[in-house]
C-alpha cells in the first residue's frame, strides 16, 4: 500500500508541477474529453486506480480464506480493502470521471461492518470514521469543482485523503501470529491421476466418473468463531492449447472450460459427491477440484484444498478395456 500512495502522491505532484501541454488543450476543446485525460497524466491515474483495484482485491481474497481468523482480525481486513476501494473512488470522481460520477456509495464504510455480531474494536471504529470523513470531504469537493477544470484543489485533497489514512495507525491482526481456531478440510478424489505423465484415458464419447470425499476436520482451544455448515465442491474442466474434435482436424478449437458444483451437507464431518465430465474435443485435460464452506451465518469462504486430476481424452473407441485405480 504504501508504494500505491507513493505512485499517486507522484502523480498528483507532476499534475501540480507539469500541467498538460497546450496541445492538450487544443484537442480537449475539440474533443470535450477532459484535458488530463489526453495527456501523459490520464494514464498515470489509470495506473494508480489499477494498482489499489489490485490491492483491494488482494484483501478480498485474504479475507475468503480466512475461515479460522477472529472477528477483529477480519474487520481490518475489512477496512484495509475499504480504504483501497476509498481511493479509487476519490481518483475516479475528482480525476477522471468527474463528470459521470461513481457508482461507490457515501456509505461504503461502515455497510458490511454493521453487520458484524461482535462489538468494534475502538481501532476499527476510528479507522471506520476516518474514512467516513473523507468520502464527506470528497464528495463535497466534487461537487465544488464538477463544472471547473482539474486543478491544485483535487490534487490537494488526494494528497490529503492518503496523508489521513497513513497517519491512523492500524493493529496488526491477531490472526496471523495467533489462532485459536484450525478448521482444515482433507479431499480424496477418484479416480486420481499423480502427474500429467500419468493421465486418466477417457474415450471421447464416454463421460468420466468423479467421486469427490471429503472430511472435515475443526479444533478450537476455546471454541470456534464460525462452523461450517455445508461444503461446496466445484469442478473446472480446462482443456489444453491443442484440443480437437477429433484427429484429422488441422486446425485445433478454442479450448472450452466447463464447471460444475454440488453443496453438500457434512455428516459426521464427512462429505461425498459424485460428478459426470463430459468432454468435446480430443487431447489433454485438467480438471481442477476446488473445496469451499459456507458457515452458519451464511457466509462464504475459499477454505480449500484443490486437487487436480489430469485426463487424456482419446477418439472413440481407442479404449477398450480401462481401469482406474482411486
Amino acid at each position: 500500500m504504501l508504494h500505491a500512495y507513493s505512485q499517486l502522491i507522484t502523480c498528483c505532484c507532476s499534475l501540480r508541477m507539469c500541467p498538460p501541454p497546450r496541445i492538450a488543450m487544443a484537442l480537449s476543446i475539440s474533443s470535450g474529453q477532459e484535458v488530463h485525460q489526453l495527456s501523459r497524466l490520464g494514464g498515470q491515474f489509470q495506473a494508480c486506480v489499477k494498482t489499489f483495484s489490485t490491492i483491494a482485491n488482494g484483501f478480498g481474497s485474504l479475507y475468503r480464506t480466512s475461515f479460522n481468523a477472529d472477528p477483529l482480525t477480519l474487520q481490518i481486513i475489512q477496512v484495509l480493502q475499504e480504504s483501497c476501494n476509498l481511493i479509487v473512488y476519490s481518483i475516479e470522481i475528482l480525476i477522471l470521471n468527474r463528470k459521470e460520477g461513481s457508482v461507490l456509495s457515501s456509505e461504503l464504510t461502515n455497510s458490511r461492518l454493521q453487520n458484524e455480531n461482535t462489538e468494534n474494536h475502538r481501532h476499527i471504529q476510528a479507522l471506520t470514521s476516518m474514512n467516513q470523513n473523507i468520502v464527506e470531504i470528497v464528495e463535497g469537493l466534487a461537487m465544488q469543482v464538477r463544472d471547473s477544470s482539474v486543478c491544485h484543489l483535487q490534487t490537494q485533497c488526494l494528497c490529503q485523503a492518503i496523508a489521513t489514512q497513513i497517519e491512523m495507525p492500524i493493529p496488526y491482526p491477531a490472526y496471523f501470529f495467533r489462532s485459536l481456531q484450525l478448521t482444515s478440510i482433507k479431499l480424496a478424489v477418484s479416480p486420481s491421476s499423480k502427474s500429467i505423465h500419468e493421465p486418466v484415458h477417457v474415450n471421447l464419447d464416454t463421460q468420466l466418473a468423479l467421486k469427490v470425499e471429503g472430511l472435515i476436520e475443526e479444533h478450537g482451544k476455546s471454541g470456534f468463531f464460525r462452523k461450517v455448515h455445508s461444503a461446496c465442491i466445484t469442478i473446472k474442466v480446462k482443456a489444453s492449447g491443442g484440443a480437437k474434435t477429433n484427429s484429422s482436424d488441422t486446425k485445433p478449437k478454442v479450448p472450452t472450460s466447463i464447471t460444475l458444483q454440488d453443496i453438500v451437507q457434512p455428516h459426521n464431518e464427512y462429505f461425498s459427491s459424485q460428478f459426470l465430465v463430459s468432454f468435446n474435443t480430443l487431447g489433454q485435460h485438467e480438471i481442477f477440484i476446488i473445496a469451499s464452506v459456507t458457515d452458519k451465518a451464511g457466509g462464504c469462504w475459499d477454505t480449500g484444498p484443490q486437487e487436480v486430476v489430469y485426463v487424456d481424452v482419446l477418439e472413440h473407441g481407442a479404449i477398450r478395456r480401462t481401469s482406474f485405480k482411486p
